[in-house]
């Protein structure tokens, strides 16, 4: 294996390590707690914020990756969630590299951007589905407002690992 191959790996393994600490902290930790209903959704917005620093092809297939294995170990939606961060990824890659530099301004909006569409989509199926009120959309802005602090760390963290690799 060359230097490059090893870099890359160690990349990818750091960038499971950040998922798996989010996935952890958050169901362990931060799933005690909540506000007004709403627990703080990190998962996604670790890999949009991973997506945002890396291309729209291995954002979108760390999307499925985490998601596969978010959905397996037993988050709410998980099938939905499967698709939101496969597509998240796929549109925070490709608008970072095409349209931004990866900065924390950029990739915290577009991060956010997505959680609130991957939320929403969640919100609005349970809505069909289980005949709720369109009051039941009032966890989403308080989820999108407890995950906003997280964001530039998580933004900090996967730029700082995307410059271990090549």
């Amino acid at each position: 294996m060359t230097r490059l191959h090893k870099r890359t790996v160690l990349m990818w393994a750091l960038y499971a390590l950040l998922f798996l600490t989010v996935l952890l902290v958050q169901d362990a930790v931060l799933s005690k707690f909540s506000l007004r209903g709403a627990r703080v959704v990190l998962v996604p917005l670790t890999v949009y914020c991973t997506a945002a620093h890396t291309d729209a092809e291995k954002g979108g297939l760390f999307g499925l990756l985490t998601g596969l294995f978010w959905a397996l170990a037993g988050a709410a939606d998980g099938g939905l969630m499967l698709f939101c961060m496969t597509f998240g990824g796929v549109m925070c890659g490709y608008l970072c590299s095409a349209f931004f530099h990866p900065r924390v301004l950029p990739t915290v909006a577009l991060s956010m951007l997505c959680l609130a569409l991957c939320l929403l989509s969640g919100a609005l199926i349970r809505i069909y589905l289980e005949g709720l009120s369109l009051g039941s959309l009032s966890p989403v802005g308080v989820q999108l407002l407890l995950a906003l602090p997280a964001a530039p760390l998580l933004h900090w963290c996967s730029k700082a690992i995307r410059k271990v690799g090549p």
